[in-house]
Formats: C-alpha cells, sequence, structure tokens
C-alpha cells in the first residue's frame, strides 16, 4: 500500500486529458476549389529542364578498360595453366588475378565522388 495521495485534479491529468480529446477527433482539411488549377498553372509557367548528358570521366572508362583487360587476360590463359608444367603461365595467372582483387579492393575503398 502506498502512502503517496493522488489528488485528481494534477495538472498533468488535465493534460492528458486534453490531448486524448485531441487526438481522438479527426482534423477537418479543407482544400481550396482552385488549388489544383492554381497549381498547373503555376507548374506550366515553370521552365522545363534543358536535357544535359553527363561527361564520363577518364577515369572511369580507364577503370572499366583494366577490368575488361584483365577478365579478358584472365580467361585466355585459364585454359593453358592445367595442360602446361611451367610455371610462368601459372604465375602470370596469379599476377593477374591478384591486380583484380587489388583493383577491386582500390575501388571500393575510393570515395564516390572522386568518380
Amino acid at each position: 500500500m502506498s502512502t503517496f495521495k493522488h489528488n485528481p485534479s494534477e495538472p498533468h491529468d488535465d493534460l492528458a486529458r486534453r490531448l486524448t480529446r485531441a487526438l481522438a477527433s479527426p482534423p477537418t482539411i479543407t482544400i481550396p476549389r482552385d488549388f489544383a488549377a492554381r497549381t498547373a498553372a503555376l507548374a506550366a509557367l515553370e521552365p522545363l529542364p534543358a536535357p544535359h548528358r553527363t561527361r564520363t570521366p577518364f577515369s572511369t572508362r580507364a577503370i572499366q578498360c583494366a577490368f575488361a583487360a584483365l577478365t579478358v587476360a584472365m580467361l585466355a590463359l585459364t585454359p593453358t595453366i592445367p595442360h602446361e608444367h611451367t610455371l610462368y603461365p601459372l604465375a602470370l595467372q596469379m599476377l593477374l588475378a591478384t591486380e583484380f582483387v587489388a583493383l577491386t579492393t582500390w575501388l571500393s575503398l575510393r570515395r564516390q565522388d572522386a568518380f
């Protein structure tokens, strides 16, 4: 049993009742009759944006070419590696794979605005 005497007319109870009443009643929304016409007229006055083509930076094209060249080189060397018993094709394949991983890592760590 608590010794705290609750006074029903405390200010926070009155605030809670007013908030409950305000949230229970739906708000009245009024839209003027000519709202759509005014909005359409204002939209017609706005100039259309000029179509523009963004130019692809040279670095992006160079990166795309590097990925394509590495992929082609790795695919071209893949059939020869199991049949050859020399170390050179295997080392070249590993070097290309390492470059591929390094390029991917470098691209994932670059800032996006650097492209």
